[in-house]
């Protein structure tokens, strides 16, 4: 019994000690001041893009150079076997590395009215899921691009077996519409696209 009591006195004590010797450490310490980061966001980076082409002279069959660009033409012909000037342009406002697109809709078909002068840059995807109410073919541009001005196409060209009577109505439209994504959005200009604009819509 007294054994027991003088174990329990030397552990209270041991305690004690052991408390009294941490009150009294004192660590150096010191803290720094702030860096403080601000993020905003630069006009520059964002991503404008314009589609026209030069206004159609049916009269000459060139294009009005010196005229402001429009939106639309539609006073083109449709003579079989002649050509006929048509320069629809992209122009893109970035300073972002971005992918282009554009999606050519022949509604007329190519039997009828022959795209030509396809910039050499423009690539066609084969099988390519567009935007809802978008129509056509899916074309990208090769590589990454900045500010600038991208033509598509240079002209049309009808067929020369064309038949036409009072009975046959030759009417039909060539619509085109551009798209442009940073870069970042993928490894490369498809898989941008599948990820973007041709992501599955919920």
């Amino acid at each position: 019994m007294k054994m027991k009591k003088i174990v329990a006195t030397g552990s209270a004590l041991a305690l004690t000690a052991a408390v009294a010797v941490g009150g009294t450490l004192a660590y150096l310490q010191d803290a720094s001041g702030d860096v403080v980061n601000t993020f905003t966001w630069d006009a520059k980076n964002a991503i404008q893009l314009t589609l026209d082409e030069h206004k159609y002279l049916p009269e000459s069959n060139t294009l009005d150079m010196e005229a402001d660009p429009v939106q639309a033409n539609s006073n083109y012909s449709i003579i079989p076997g002649a050509t006929a000037p048509k320069d629809p342009t992209l122009h893109l406002d970035t300073e972002t590395a971005s992918y282009l697109y554009v999606v050519i809709d022949n509604k007329l078909g190519e039997d009828v009215v022959a795209i030509t002068g396809l910039g050499q840059n423009w690539n066609r995807v084969e099988s390519a899921t567009l935007p809802a109410g978008v129509a056509g073919t899916l074309y990208y541009y090769t590589g990454t691009v900045t500010n600038g001005d991208y033509p598509v196409f240079t002209g049309v060209e009808y067929a020369d077996d064309l038949e036409y009577d009072e009975e046959t109505s030759v009417t039909g439209t060539i619509t085109v519409k551009g798209f442009a994504v940073q870069a970042s959005a993928g490894g490369d200009a498809v898989a941008a696209w599948n990820a973007t604009f041709g992501a599955p819509q919920p």
